[in-house]
């Protein structure tokens, strides 16, 4: 096999590869029916099984030492109850989803010893490693389209990216294969006693700016906040960041607040609402602590409702997301800040919500309260704060990004912010069939009927539907990443 290698769950094999049966395809059976008494069947269909991958390898033995390391390695490596990639040095650029099939040998003899490693592949095929990108652009009848070239052998999922220039209440996705509908495709004309408006709407760091620094309501009034804000640029954003704590004992950092402005119809205070941004929260030791805090005040300057995420103790990795309302905590999730993926940088998006008494967070979970003390209280300010516990070492991952804040139940108001603000992203998972706008999940933006579909091998023309309002319009990428027998 030459200079053959083989990685597996991103591990080289310590082996020389002797001989590997990958075959043509999985097994291939023909389903064939009986019909009347005429001679012989007729066809029906054909189903692929699992594929099945051996390995035969030799290596140098070495020593003794040499030898039960190596055996002692390899155990631990192919054991496992969950697949992994599989990937051979002549294409690089496809794995397998694999796990071991069977006892994996090892026949040791005096100089070179040798054996045999199966795997099975539960889906029969290969993927590409490469994401394969499709820019939809208008035709010449002024739709939004693009063609998808799959060269792989395989029908695969597509994912879109829909990123708005203007707001939107509605996604069309259509080809010969099926239909995704998103949102209402008449919302700019539907009549509404109520309607919703944007009040904040931070998409850059530079806009929280807006924020008066060194002030704010939060939970806890003993915040110092003599502390600066500063930015910090990574994975083609620029985050919100501790620039300086300050001084002082306990959480002392920076805040910054902002009153929200009134609706367009002039009226300040929002009793219904909902908040969305994004943070960012990990520690680099053990020894770190900091926190970070979204509050919502009322008019009157009292708590309304809270979220911090808070990691006070310098010698474990415990953190603590806490939610709170109306001057009182409600929920407490311990989480291990070292290893938990809830609050890193590709992902950290959370939503407060307000209606009537029902308030709900979604930080992580999904966490909803009914208060009836809370129904008439109106958001009236925004807070946020970074900060840092004592003199103990500072959290350096500690960053705020968008932050957006929506007025909902507006009377009388007559234009319509629509389900999809200028700036936001959408975006569909294909292969899980999820929907996402700006990394929080909505399912009930789905229209019932909805028919996900993969591409086939070949070209797929696929096309783009929007609300007629929206101009510019979005700018739509299709991807997929191809698979082979």
């Amino acid at each position: 096999m030459g200079l053959l290698t083989v990685t597996y769950k991103g591990e080289k094999l310590p082996i020389k590869i002797v001989k590997v049966n990958r075959n043509l395809s999985a097994p291939i059976s023909s389903n064939l029916k009986k019909i009347g008494i005429r001679n012989g069947k007729d066809f029906d269909y054909v189903t692929q099984e699992e594929k099945q991958i051996a390995i035969e390898y030799v290596i140098n033995n070495g020593t003794a030492e040499n030898l039960k390391d190596f055996r002692r390695k390899m155990a631990k490596l192919l054991t496992s109850d969950k697949m992994g990639k599989l990937i051979f040095s002549d294409e690089p650029n496809l794995y397998y989803n694999a796990i071991l099939n069977g006892e994996p040998t090892l026949d040791e003899e005096y100089l070179q010893s040798s054996g045999i490693i199966t795997f099975i592949v539960p889906d029969g095929i290969a993927h590409s490693t490469i994401q394969k990108t499709f820019q939809a652009s208008l035709n010449h009848e002024r739709v939004m389209e693009t063609t998808i070239s799959n060269t792989g052998t395989e029908s695969v999922p597509v994912d879109y990216e829909i990123k708005h220039n203007h707001e939107n209440g509605f996604i069309g996705i259509v080809s010969e294969y099926g239909v995704i509908q998103l949102g209402h495709v008449n919302e700019m004309d539907m009549e509404e006693k109520e309607k919703s408006e944007y009040l904040l709407n931070y998409r850059q760091a530079s806009q929280y700016e807006a924020m008066r620094s060194g002030s704010g309501i939060f939970f806890d009034p003993s915040y110092g906040k003599s502390g600066t804000f500063g930015t910090y640029n990574y994975d083609n954003k620029t985050w919100v960041s501790l620039a300086s704590a300050g001084v002082g004992s306990g959480w002392h950092g920076a805040a910054r607040t902002i009153d929200l402005p009134p609706d367009q119809t002039g009226i300040s205070g929002s009793a219904n609402f909902a908040m969305q941004g994004k943070v960012w929260f990990r520690p680099t030791s053990t020894n770190q602590c900091g926190i970070i805090e979204y509050c919502i005040a009322d008019k009157n300057g009292r708590h309304l409702a809270s979220a911090r995420i808070a990691k006070w103790n310098p010698v474990t990795d415990t953190a603590l997301l806490i939610l709170c309302v109306n001057g009182k905590e409600m929920k407490r999730v311990e989480f291990n800040s070292a290893l938990s993926e809830l609050f890193v940088h590709n992902r950290g998006d959370f939503y407060i919500s307000k209606s009537g008494r029902k308030i709900t967070f979604c930080f992580g979970g999904l966490y909803s309260f009914n208060i009836p003390e809370i129904e008439k209280m109106e958001a009236k300010t925004v807070s946020v704060f970074i900060g840092q516990r004592d003199n103990y070492p500072i959290i350096p991952k500690m960053y705020l990004n968008y932050l957006v804040f929506r007025k909902d139940k507006v009377k009388t108001w007559h234009d319509v912010p629509n389900r999809y603000p200028a700036g936001s992203t959408v975006i569909i998972d294909g292969k899980s069939r999820k929907i996402y706008v700006d990394g929080v999940h909505r399912a009930a933006d789905e229209v019932r009927g909805s028919k996900y579909f993969n591409v086939p091998p070949g070209e797929t023309k696929i096309q783009f539907y929007y609300s007629n309002f929206c101009s510019p319009p979005p700018t739509i990428t299709a991807k997929i990443q191809e698979a082979y027998l």
